[in-house]
């Protein structure tokens, strides 16, 4: 289940699970202390086994209460816990804008609930590498007009994208990747790729267990692939069968 702000309002759930059994949750306009509200009214008709969190964008704003955002942060996942106790919580870092002000604000905010995460066992994934070129800046193609919401041909698939390979860590495994750990993705790369094993589809001639050739007292088949050794003769043949024939036929 994944729940936030407005930012995740044109996500296409085909791109994070083609099997559907994620919903995606979105409260425009929604601050932290909305979610809250939001959590404790919420009842899903199944339990999650992991709640992914994008919210707090909205708090960034010039008057921000930094301590406030932090201990309903703390709110939001002690509820959360008492709530889904068998669910995985993860917090998703919280999107650059196109604002420095709010940059700025953004920067502080992610490094309390960073800090969050630490203390309540929480999973914090990074996510501004995705949105910023490769001189560190935000990467304006991502985004709509207002350098706030991702726009829908390149910057929801960005997320979509990290989405799903935060989600499928957990999926694949059956277990998180490190549920103790505050971070259990490289800070540099936060969400290594996924590597999958080809199995062969036919097992090595060496593994399988056939059975033992039909014996007599005049001649023993070797094995397999019955090739005949040179002191066999014809004559020393079992009758023949059906399977003989063509081996005997050689053998002449």
């Amino acid at each position: 289940m994944i729940l936030g702000s407005s930012i995740l309002k044109y996500l296409d759930l085909k791109r994070i699970d083609k099997s559907f059994s994620t919903s995606i949750r979105t409260i425009s306009g929604a601050r932290i202390k909305d979610m809250i509200n939001y959590v404790e009214r919420f009842h899903p008709s199944s339990i999650p086994q992991n709640i992914v969190y994008l919210i707090g964008s909205n708090n960034s704003s010039t008057n921000m209460n930094i301590d406030r955002c932090s201990e309903e942060y703390r709110d939001l996942v002690r509820l959360t816990n008492l709530k889904f106790p068998s669910a995985i919580v993860h917090f998703i870092e919280l999107l650059p804008r196109g604002k420095q002000t709010e940059n700025d604000n953004i920067k502080r905010l992610n490094q309390r609930l960073r800090q969050v995460c630490e203390n309540l066992k929480c999973c914090f994934v990074k996510s501004n590498y995705v949105f910023q070129n490769d001189e560190g800046t935000i990467d304006n193609s991502l985004y709509q007009g207002d350098g706030t919401h991702l726009n829908c041909s390149k910057g929801t698939a960005k997320l979509a994208s990290l989405l799903k390979d935060v989600l499928s860590l957990h999926v694949t495994s059956g277990r998180p990747l490190s549920v103790l750990s505050s971070h259990p993705y490289p800070m540099n790369n936060p969400t290594p790729a996924r590597t999958h094993v080809r199995q062969p589809r036919w097992s090595p001639i060496h593994n399988i267990n056939l059975p033992k050739p039909p014996s007599s007292n005049l001649f023993q088949l070797p094995p397999f692939p019955f090739y005949p050794p040179p002191t066999c003769m014809p004559s020393q043949l079992p009758p023949p069968h059906n399977w003989y024939h063509t081996y005997k036929r050689n053998s002449t």
